[in-house]
């Protein structure tokens, strides 16, 4: 069995500006730039599991193969790729030697900043969750996107009079281009129905206010819709009420918090807006089959053997 890169047990997910480096006070400023083998090949090619506050990262694999640890799906991927990782997510990442490739971290503040009218529906679709982009190794676009992304490695490590607007608009095309691939693995076309746009509306409020425990009704009064007309869109796009949604976003932080930090069970409740933790462990149990502390428990056994197996 191979070790995944998940972090010791007695640990909290890590948080990171750069994997390995704690975070700064140019975080708003920050842009980054460098090839997937700075920081994996002298770490094994493995990078454990750990996220980002308010930073946007792409890994961009041009030749080689990863397994990816995204939350808790496990993505086995061979050959060119791209993931995109929002804020917050937690990551890990087990690469094969020599793959070649970059790790593009930007803060939220600065796509933001470079989102117009024009542009920021793409950007937003980006980067509303994670994803996976598959590219064939005749891809034009992943021609392109080599092309940009040295282009943009160059002016990053040089000198040059307006190397930083040429690297923003150089980022600019690199995420309009990959949000384009985003697209077209959805079978969305540019000009996006309005359900589809709602929807990420709704997942961005959902982020912004699971743990206030808002109610169906309050994200229908927000989206300007009534909650019957909410409920048929989640379950036409997601296939589930909306309802359903809100629990699934508690629920994922909940098993977040047990696995990857050493928290009580009463503080992963007050954290999450539960009053009472006794009832947050009802729901919790009555979704997993078990309780948070069975749950814990469980998974700090998995990781117990999954750390004595050593690399694979």
């Amino acid at each position: 069995m191979s070790a995944k890169p998940n972090p010791s047990k007695a640990q909290d997910v890590p948080q990171f500006v750069l994997y390995g480096e704690a975070e700064h006070h140019d975080t708003l400023e920050f842009l980054h730039l460098e090839p997937i083998a700075t920081r994996s090949r002298s770490n094994g090619w493995v990078i454990k599991a750990h996220r980002h506050a308010r930073l946007h990262q792409l890994i961009l694999v041009f030749s080689g193969a990863v397994t990816a640890w995204v939350d808790e799906q496990e993505h086995h991927l061979d050959g060119a790729c791209c993931i995109s990782l929002p804020p917050g997510i937690v990551h890990g990442f087990r690469f094969a030697p020599e793959t070649q490739g970059v790790v593009l971290t930007v803060a939220q503040a600065m796509v933001t900043d470079l989102a117009d009218e024009r542009t920021k529906t793409y950007l937003d679709a980006l980067f509303a969750q994670p994803e996976i982009i598959s590219f064939s190794s005749s891809s034009a676009v992943l021609r392109q996107l080599h092309s940009n992304v040295q282009q943009m490695m160059e002016e990053f490590r040089s000198i040059n009079p307006g190397r930083q607007l040429l690297c923003e608009w150089l980022l600019q095309t690199v995420l309009l281009q990959l949000s384009r691939c985003v697209a077209t693995q959805r079978h969305v076309t540019e000009t996006r129905a309005p359900e589809t746009q709602h929807m990420q509306q709704l997942r961005a409020l959902i982020e912004a206010h699971f743990t206030n425990h808002w109610k169906v009704e309050d994200y229908a009064r927000t989206l300007n819709m009534p909650p019957a007309r909410l409920n048929r869109m989640c379950k036409t796009i997601a296939g589930k009420n909306a309802k359903a949604l809100l629990q699934e976003r508690l629920l994922l932080e909940a098993r977040r918090k047990l696995i990857y930090t050493r928290a009580t069970i009463e503080h992963i409740a007050f954290d999450l807006g539960y009053a009472d933790p006794a009832y947050f462990s009802r729901v919790f149990q009555q979704a997993e089959g078990v309780s948070p502390k069975v749950y814990r428990q469980q998974h700090d056994a998995m990781k117990e053997l999954e750390d004595g197996a050593g690399p694979g």
